[in-house]
């Protein structure tokens, strides 16, 4: 068992142990394609075709050819292109020479027409006959190519994409019937303490409500996973190990909170070295040293810390990456933005720190402070963040204006 880990260490001991674990595919089916949100992409899609497929007017107003319009500012109106019809016309669907033609947003260009002209741009006489135009016309000008977006055979989405909004958009684009994802892995949550009650519950003198499962059932779903939520564990050595036991037998993942410091009540260090391996215990993180990665019955088990902003970090440092792996996808790196404080920092710790961070705008541009009240304990800190600053390991006294590391909750929770 591996003690005392930086976080790089942690990190790239969970990705190893998972490196060789590959997630089942599955067949979508049409009707489940808007429901992808969060699963990943099992196969590379190529573009079966040009999107757009034929090229259209960006903007409602008039098809032309752009040399028709040199020297002149008024052409005849021979007729009108809709969205999804052909051009309507006596002589067809052609653009006569010297003449423009009404479009509007979308529809196909006519044939010989290579420009629009946005309909602010022009005055239509009053027998509807002619079109005068205030600009001068460029070729190009207002009109989407076919394939401008995509060429067929172009490489769409690769295998192993998260997929958003975005990307479910474009399956829908290329009329997609079915799709293959991976499977949502399994993740089974554990929480313990007697001094635990569920929301609904009356508290006694001494007793919490409990949180922590529900703020990682979010972060977990939000990854892709297939969450399952377990009783609250008492504080008994028995109870922690049939928790853990039944845990393994029905999840690809464990992840538990509270019962991993060094307490009298924490038992499930030595219990998942009973029941199991321990790869390593303790990691130089504040906050969240306190946290456990092993096995049981071939399961990987994540045990994070007991206090709400300690879960919180410690998933997004140690957590997502597992999850992010059984998901199909690679994990994603700590990719931080550099900021200058607004206000000064002293650290008078080794361990590697994470705290809850606000911007701050100003004439100057974007900065970045320290949030009030740090505790492990405290959500207030989490609601008013929008990011966290990583400090270095070791002791360190910033100033006003010294460039921090700054993680953005935007970039770790997506």
């Amino acid at each position: 068992m591996q003690t005392q880990l930086s976080l790089l260490q942690a990190r790239s001991a969970i990705v190893a142990s998972l490196a060789t674990t590959h997630p089942p595919v599955e067949r979508v089916g049409t009707g489940d394609i808007v429901e992808l949100c969060g699963r990943t992409l099992a196969e590379t899609l190529l573009a079966p075709f040009n999107l757009p497929p034929f090229a259209n007017a960006s903007m409602d107003g008039y098809a032309l050819r752009a040399a028709d319009l040199t020297g002149h500012d008024t052409l005849p109106l021979q007729g009108r292109a809709l969205a999804g019809a052909v051009a309507i016309d006596a002589g067809g669907a052609a653009l006569r020479l010297g003449h423009c033609m009404r479009i509007t947003t979308g529809a196909a260009m006519p044939q010989g027409a290579d420009c629009v002209v946005m309909q602010e741009q022009a005055l239509v006489s009053a027998d509807q006959m002619h079109v005068q135009f205030k600009i001068q016309a460029l070729a190009g000008a207002c009109v989407r190519k076919a394939g401008e977006d995509f060429a067929k055979g172009q490489l769409a989405l690769r295998a192993g994409t998260r997929l958003g909004a975005a990307e479910i958009a474009l399956l829908h684009a290329f009329g997609l019937t079915t799709v293959r994802v991976y499977a949502r892995p399994r993740v089974l949550i554990l929480a313990g303490g007697d001094e635990l009650k569920v929301p609904g519950e009356r508290l006694a003198y001494g007793q919490i409500y409990e949180s922590n499962r529900a703020s990682l059932s979010a972060l977990l779903r939000a990854l892709g996973a297939h969450v399952i939520t377990a009783p609250l564990m008492p504080d008994r050595a028995d109870a922690v190990a049939s928790a853990l036991t039944q845990a393994a037998q029905s999840a690809d993942l464990v992840i538990s909170t509270g019962g991993a410091s060094g307490g009298d009540a924490d038992f499930l260090p030595r219990t998942v070295r009973e029941l199991g391996h321990v790869n390593f215990y303790r990691v130089q993180i504040k906050p969240g040293m306190p946290a456990l990665f092993g096995e049981i019955n071939g399961k990987p088990v994540l045990a994070l810390p007991g206090n709400p902003v300690s879960v919180f970090v410690s998933f997004l440092m140690l957590a997502k990456p597992a999850v992010e792996l059984l998901c199909g996808r690679t994990p994603s790196e700590l990719a931080p933005f550099w900021l200058e404080l607004s206000a000064p920092i002293q650290k008078t710790h080794a361990r590697r720190e994470f705290l809850r961070a606000a911007l701050v705008r100003d004439a100057g541009g974007v900065g970045v402070r320290a949030l009030e009240g740090q505790g492990s304990a405290m959500l207030r800190g989490l609601i008013a963040a929008d990011g966290l600053i990583d400090l270095p390991e070791g002791e360190c006294d910033l100033g006003v204006g010294t460039r921090v590391a700054y993680l953005p909750f935007r970039g770790l929770l997506d």
